[in-house]
């Protein structure tokens, strides 16, 4: 064989093989040379990893809270911490597992409060379209936020209260 023929053969299973670490195209007819074959590429169906985002849960209350919250597709990792009065703990890493049965839209609703208290509860609402968006729903007596830091976090899910003299004021 001619040593152009040789290094012609060489380089399309070099492509090949590349191809198919990159996860790259369908099933494709094996390449061949006399008394050679190149095994068939695989083909890998959705992303390599699960889209993910990160968010810190704040604390701007007297008291400790707990948070609870799942949803089929969803991994919440390291898991809900429970939050010290006027601390801030984080990152918690909030995955969406895509695959044919998990569907796009899909949201996560993670409620947080004191753990004597459900009235008190304020939901953050994370929903995966193809990117990750952030809504909180309030209780009677909650003043719950989302903050979206410059850096670091995509969001600061902050648990407040309303006192007694700021009510008024959120009435208005």
């Amino acid at each position: 064989m001619k040593a152009s023929q040789v290094y012609a053969n060489r380089l399309i299973a070099a492509l090949a093989a590349s191809f198919a670490l990159a996860g790259c195209g369908a099933a494709q007819a094996p390449l061949s040379s006399p008394g050679s074959t190149v095994p068939v590429a695989s083909h890998h169906a959705g992303p390599l990893t699960d889209p993910s985002t990160e968010v810190d849960i704040a604390n701007d209350w007297t008291a400790a809270i707990a948070g609870s919250g799942s949803a089929d597709c969803w991994t919440i990792s390291p898991g809900l911490p429970l939050v010290d009065a006027g601390a801030i703990a984080g990152p918690i890493t909030l995955s969406y597992h895509v695959s044919p049965i998990c569907g796009v839209p899909s949201s996560l609703g993670i409620a947080y409060g004191p753990a004597a208290s459900t009235g008190a509860r304020c939901t953050f609402n994370t929903l995966y379209d193809g990117h990750f968006s952030f809504s909180v729903a309030q209780s009677s007596v909650t003043d719950c936020t989302i903050k979206y830091p410059p850096e670091g976090v995509s969001a600061i899910f902050t648990y407040a209260q309303i006192t007694p003299g700021s009510r008024l004021r959120r009435l208005h």
